[in-house]
């Protein structure tokens, strides 16, 4: 029996494991971005020691005219410092079992370590409320637990990539995969604000109760519908594993390897310059996502009752500007507009060099223009749906079957990513001047433009030689 390019992807086995994928990300990444609102009504006067727009520093002009009053006291009187190890702990989890998770995927499959993501996730999100009534360390543990959990998360997801989804649909299905992440976040951050004032069982446990809650009822979804792969799947008819495993019959028949060339891929320019795009293309996200409050708050001086919503417009447009992209990137691969290896680095170039450009030109407007700040931002967030829909990719095609591991260590890049945004942030703005901030993305223009043309010159998008069968 042949299979063809035509097999429906409707109703098909390879698009239910994308929506099963987009629906564990978006509840994973609402268990990351929950404690960003939450702690805002866990302690006392978090916006007034984190967000004080009343600096002498900042002009007049700038404050916003319209002060809240309905900012709720929080019960836990923890100093900054300590609210700030609170929020990076995620972090240092999460840095510690991506290696870990992309060999144990390899090795065993995605299906029982993609479970257990989802399971520590959710167990240890339930018990923040009652280990933060414990103390302020129970909450920590909890988060660098959480972390922990959610290392397993993306090797599983590219396990899956690796195994279930045909060459020419990756760019659609890694899209509609990746997309739940943004779903998380903007969830997270429209639920969360009434759930702090309106929400049962004392307001602010209540958002950890309901996230929690949505990971525990996912589980049965997936022990019944997920699979590692269409040989292990009980669900997918013949004729559709035929046609995924012909349309990645080359690829994984030349990445069949006994062992993992350990010494091999950490010297090899291939993996490094993978690595080096991976952290670029997360490395503008994660710093506006910690900063984009702050800055439109103390530049252009938008109420902090806005700030929610306002905050959530990017993840908005992220979300649907990575459908386009993944689509785009099929369709001109399947015309033959560009090579794959040109159409990834068109991809990467034009959504990392693209956000810089957007970021520095909203660091130089004004007050008065905080409209035109606010829509460059959001296009900036949004051009980056290119390179984030790109980068799992690039890993499969010079990894190859090692792409799981590979994205361990591209995900602890990432990692480190994500704490020095807000690191140069503290660093470069001591004042919160509008100089400042221009110093800061003038800095952070610099960084994603040196990983964008290194990514763009020694791409090479070739099966790395440690990757083959040998």
């Amino acid at each position: 029996m042949k299979a063809s390019y035509e097999e429906p992807l409707i109703n098909s086995s390879r698009l239910g494991i994308s929506v099963l994928l987009f629906l564990s990300g978006a509840i994973l990444f609402s268990h990351r971005a929950d404690l960003s609102l939450g702690i805002v009504c866990m302690v006392n006067h978090t916006y007034a020691d984190l967000v004080n727009v009343k600096q002498q520093n900042i002009r007049k002009e700038c404050v916003s005219q319209k002060e809240d009053t309905h900012l709720l006291e929080g019960e836990f009187e923890w100093p900054r410092q300590i609210q700030g190890y609170i929020l990076g702990s995620f972090f240092y989890g999460y840095l510690t079992t991506q290696v870990l998770g992309g060999y144990l995927c390899e090795r065993f499959g995605s299906k029982l370590f993609l479970l257990v993501s989802v399971l520590i996730s959710s167990i240890f999100t339930l018990l923040i409320p009652i280990l933060s009534n414990w103390h302020w360390i129970g909450l920590l543990v909890a988060r660098v637990l959480v972390g922990m959990g959610q290392g397993f998360f993306m090797p599983a997801v590219q396990e899956c990539i690796i195994q279930w989804f045909p060459i020419h649909e990756r760019g659609l299905l890694n899209g509609i995969s990746h997309s739940g992440f943004q779903l998380g976040t903007i969830f997270s951050i429209f639920i969360s604000a009434p759930l702090c004032q309106y929400g049962p069982l004392g307001g602010w446990p209540s958002i950890f109760y309901i996230f929690g809650t949505l990971g525990i009822l996912f589980i049965p979804l997936w022990v019944i519908f997920g699979a590692s792969s269409p040989k292990t799947s009980k669900r997918i008819t013949s004729i559709e594993r035929l046609y995924i495993e012909n349309s990645n019959k080359a690829i994984i028949e030349d990445t069949t390897v006994l062992t993992i060339p350990w010494k091999a891929m950490l010297t090899s320019q291939d993996f490094w310059i993978i690595l080096l795009g991976h952290f670029t293309s997360t490395f503008g996200n994660f710093f506006i996502t910690a900063v984009a409050p702050l800055m439109i708050k103390n530049l252009f001086g938008i109420s902090i009752s806005n700030l929610g919503y306002i905050s959530a417009l990017p993840f908005i447009a992220l979300f649907f500007s990575i459908q386009l992209a993944g689509a785009a990137i099929d369709f001109i691969i399947r015309k033959k507009m560009l090579s794959v290896h040109d159409c990834r680095r068109l991809f990467m170039f034009v959504g990392i060099t693209g956000q810089s450009i957007l970021f520095l030109l909203s660091a130089f407007l004004t007050c008065h223009q905080s409209n035109l700040a606010i829509l460059l931002i959001v296009l900036a967030v949004a051009v980056s749906g290119l390179n984030l829909v790109t980068v799992p990719l690039t890993y499969l095609e010079v990894a190859g079957n090692h792409a799981s591991i590979a994205t361990g260590f591209g995900n602890m890049g990432a990692s480190v990513a994500g704490l020095a945004g807000p690191l140069l942030y503290s660093l470069l703005t001591p004042n919160n001047t509008q100089q400042e901030w221009r110093l800061l993305f003038i800095v952070i223009f610099a960084i994603l433009n040196i990983g964008s043309f290194t990514f763009v010159l020694f791409y090479d998008g070739r099966l790395a030689k440690w990757a083959r069968k040998h």
